[in-house]
């Protein structure tokens, strides 16, 4: 299996997991209390996250990111469910899918327009995390960790991270699949 095939497995299995997050907000809107509406929301964000930072989709792990912060809250009880949240989150949805058909190398319709509106889904996602009381979720692209040579003086941190997040990140080689 090549790289291209895995990935394309990755556009598959994240349209299905935007498909069923389209489902389960849906569900939220006729009772904003189903727990599992919640919980299958926030794997469907949580796996395309995890999934997308193996191939380095930095841009849609940041993205999503700041959702599933917001999703995580809501699963707290620390963010209500209502219809101003189901909204958000189904543009968010629908912004993810965009990411996705880029990824796939599809042609999109308006992508200048759909790139447009990621400032201010982040803005409104970071209001409802800010609404909460927590702290904000980073926008920023993945930390990276300083080289080898640029190694920090005794006392000195090398790369200070301001939140408790950690992201781990794999790259395999092209014959990681080969012998099962």
């Amino acid at each position: 299996m090549s790289t291209d095939d895995v990935l394309q497995t990755f556009v598959a299995e994240a349209r299905e997991l935007l498909l069923g997050m389209e489902d389960s907000l849906l569900a939220l809107e006729r009772d904003p209390r189903d727990g599992e509406a919640i919980s299958a929301t926030f794997r469907a964000i949580h796996t395309i996250k995890g999934s997308a930072g193996l191939f380095s989709l930095d841009q849609l792990v940041a993205f999503a990111h700041v959702a599933e912060t917001l999703l995580d809250l809501v699963r707290d009880g620390r963010v209500a469910v209502d219809g101003d949240l189901i909204a958000l989150l189904l543009e968010c949805s629908d912004y993810l899918g965009f990411l996705i058909n880029q990824i796939a190398g599809e042609e999109v319709a308006d992508a200048d327009a759909q790139e447009a509106r990621r400032p201010a889904l982040l803005a409104r996602l970071q209001a409802c995390i800010a609404s909460s009381g927590a702290p904000s979720a980073s926008q920023a692209e993945i930390p990276r960790q300083a080289p080898p040579s640029a190694a920090p003086a005794a006392g000195e941190v090398a790369d200070p991270v301001h939140n408790d997040a950690w992201h781990i990140s794999l790259r395999f080689g092209p014959e990681v699949l080969k012998n099962g």
